[in-house]
């Protein structure tokens, strides 16, 4: 259970933050790299038709991370 993708580890680094959103590329390169909440073969479809997806926790949905297209608009604000 995760409330988004953060700058760094929370676990390891005190000052790491919550990313609003982050690129497909981005996204695709965490999963290269490790990242457990992300997976190369279920970004891929999302990618390639450009869908939206939101990394959030389903105790408090309200925030989160988009991962997104930036020229397609990442940087509404998610619905309540």
């Amino acid at each position: 259970e995760v409330d988004g993708v953060f700058s760094a580890d929370p676990n390891r680094v005190p000052g790491a933050v919550q990313l609003a959103w982050i690129s497909y590329a981005e996204a695709m390169e965490l999963s290269y790299f490790g990242a457990k909440v992300l997976h190369s073969k279920a970004l891929a479809p999302l990618v390639s038709r450009k869908v939206p997806l939101w990394i959030r926790s389903t105790e408090d949905p309200r925030e989160g991370t988009r991962i997104c297209d930036p020229s397609e608009g990442c940087l509404y604000e998610p619905e309540p």
